[in-house]
């Protein structure tokens, strides 16, 4: 999602652009607004690595919880993990 605020118009606007990785959608989302938006243009990040954190621990518990129950990684790995294709898929060098 790109949201454009031009204030001499004061004009918002939306646009979906795709990515299937926050760092593929950045670099779609930097293209865009060079090749479409004209004048000085300014972007906010703002990350929630409090929540993030807050919400990891909890799953890492459940992940570890269920290694202890069922004696093996398996059934943790299935319901708690993303697979190793995908947690590679997000290392820009190997895409």
């Amino acid at each position: 999602l790109c949201v454009a605020q031009i204030k001499e118009h004061m004009a918002l606007g939306q646009t979906s652009l795709p990515g299937k990785n926050p760092i593929e959608y950045l670099k779609n989302a930097v293209q865009f607004c060079n090749e479409r938006l004209w004048g000085t243009l300014g972007a906010n990040i703002i990350i929630y690595a409090n929540h993030l954190l807050r919400s990891a621990y909890p799953a890492m518990m459940n992940a570890a919880k269920s290694i202890l129950q069922n004696s093996r990684s398996k059934e943790a790995s299935d319901k708690y993990c993303m697979s190793i294709k995908d947690v590679i898929s997000l290392i820009p060098e190997v895409n």
